[in-house]
């Protein structure tokens, strides 16, 4: 059984289905990319580059990789319907990709204290996006999130963060404690969220069955009732 919610039952809805969400999760990841580099453009245009906390050229150029591998994937998922775990495997690759490009932005702007923000941000509204965009069971849903966050971690305890703060190197400290307990409540977050949800649609599916039968699409309905049709618990037929 794959670890996407059964709901439809029927395997070819169920293949639609699931596209059809990663292909939504890309275009999400993208809107959320785009506003980023838009206002990251934006500050460094207005104040014609005097802005200490700006990564410079590198920054921007990771601003506008971010937008590729989202958009790739929702133009991708609305075409042509592919195999369940090719579907699976984009899911966790964009989920992964998307936030391991957020840590390498924060990691070309290493003295702004508004970029290192932003980076822990951007993972946990797409790990979280992901939880609600495409439920999967929970070991799925943790795993996909705990490599989701790892470079974000990574990037908190490069010395690059440490030179956010001028006072202290406690406070540096301070800052990647807080930051992987941060990621750490995002991952727990995503993967409890999906269960909820992953368990929510089986019960749906659930109430839709009528005996030993479960009912999949309607097929058509006059004076006497509706038709729908219905799979077999033992037959599958």
């Amino acid at each position: 059984m794959s670890a996407y919610s059964p709901v439809p039952a029927d395997t070819g809805e169920t293949a639609r289905d699931l596209q059809d969400r990663v292909a939504r999760l890309g275009a999400a990841v993208f809107i959320m990319a785009l506003v980023m580099g838009m206002a990251s453009i934006a500050t460094h245009v207005a104040t014609a580059g005097a802005v200490t906390e700006n990564g410079g050229l590198a920054h921007e150029v990771l601003h506008v990789i971010a937008l590729l591998p989202a958009l790739a994937v929702w133009l991708r998922c609305r075409g042509k319907l592919m195999r369940t775990p090719a579907v699976e495997s984009i899911d966790a690759i964009l989920t992964i990709a998307a936030c391991l490009l957020y840590a390498m932005m924060g990691m070309s702007a290493p003295s702004s204290l508004s970029v290192a923000f932003s980076v822990p941000l951007a993972m946990s509204y797409t790990l979280l996006g992901r939880s609600i965009v495409v439920p999967s069971s929970f070991r799925r849903t943790l795993l996909i999130s705990a490599a989701g966050a790892a470079p974000t971690i990574v990037y908190f305890k490069t010395e690059g963060v440490s030179m956010v703060f001028n006072q202290s190197p406690e406070s540096g400290r301070v800052f990647v404690l807080f930051g992987t307990v941060w990621c750490a409540f995002a991952v727990l977050a995503a993967a409890t969220n999906s269960r909820q949800l992953y368990g929510l649609r089986a019960r749906i599916r659930e109430i839709g069955k009528l005996g030993q039968y479960t009912l999949e699409t309607k097929i058509g309905e006059g004076g006497m009732g509706t038709v729908y049709r219905a799979t077999h618990a033992m037959l599958r037929a």
